[in-house]
């Protein structure tokens, strides 16, 4: 479990604290963070430095979170993750109520989560989205679409994936050397059954919230009768969705029900995101 907890601590001036041992860092461009806020705020709504001199932003997340999203090292060209390593990385953390530049600050959204630590997975697919919008598709390294990590074009080896030799229109694939398919010994012709073919057919995707949804929404659940809260305003921040959700908790417990009192309940945080193909693969279901 992602342990997101950590507060700065309360200091007038601003502090340099060492990367990889409470929190680790993920620096990027004043260019890639302003689409990168567009999509944060109102999701993952968490505090941000930003550091106008350099003109740049710092997210923090839990230490050795990194290995939550494995596509960190496709960003390197415009995202700088800072932990751990032969070298000490310090950051500037200005104080909570620096919320204004100029100097180092603090970002907070307008309904701000209360956390000061990003989700990882959910910060690195963001910042991909970002990157691509601010720089081009190509600003991203590329992918082997087996394993999905980053593939240096030099190191590359090409497989064609189809159904088998009567498929007309196989995919000639660039992917990691060790991913290249090891092939079975052919079945004697006997035991082929041709009545059943396949073609495969990989299309890049992204993945980011659904602009035509609602983005969040938090409800609560009687985890004695399975009576939920009200369902929120689409307008109420995620804040305000929780508070709504915690009163409507204390009220029902409240109430003398014919079995007795009703003290346990969970919460539900829906995130609704949707992803976009790089080409048509065909319609979307209703």
């Amino acid at each position: 479990m992602i342990d997101t907890s950590w507060a700065p601590p309360l200091h007038d001036e601003v502090l340099l604290l060492p990367a990889g041992r409470q929190w680790d860092a993920v620096r990027t461009s004043s260019a890639v963070a302003k689409w990168a806020f567009q999509i944060l705020d109102g999701t993952e709504s968490c505090a941000a430095i930003i550091d106008e001199r350099m003109a740049c932003a710092y997210w923090l997340m839990a230490v050795d979170d990194q290995s939550a999203y494995v596509h960190w090292e496709r960003l390197r060209g415009h995202v700088a993750v800072l932990g751990a390593g032969p070298g000490t990385h310090y950051v500037g953390v200005p104080p909570t109520h620096h919320r204004a530049g100029p100097g180092l600050h603090w970002r907070f959204p307008a309904d701000w989560s209360g956390r000061y630590l990003a989700h990882p997975y959910y910060l690195g697919a963001v910042l991909a989205s970002a990157v691509r919008i601010a720089h081009g598709p190509d600003a991203v390294a590329a992918q082997c679409l087996l394993c999905e990590r980053e593939l240096e074009r030099t190191d590359a080896v090409t497989v064609t994936v189809g159904s088998g030799p009567a498929d007309a229109t196989p995919r000639t694939l660039e992917v990691h050397p060790a991913m290249r398919p090891h092939r079975p010994p052919p079945r004697p012709p006997a035991t082929i059954d041709m009545t059943h073919r396949r073609r495969y057919h990989y299309v890049e995707m992204s993945l980011a919230p659904d602009p035509e949804a609602t983005p969040y929404t938090v409800r609560a659940r009687c985890l004695a009768c399975d009576d939920l809260s009200p369902e929120p305003e689409p307008s109420e921040s995620i804040t305000g969705q929780h508070e709504r959700a915690q009163r409507w908790c204390t009220r029902h417990a409240a109430h003398d029900h014919a079995d007795g009192r009703h003290f346990r309940f969970a919460a539900t945080v829906t995130l609704r995101w949707r992803v976009t193909p790089a080409e048509d693969i065909g319609p979307a279901a209703l």
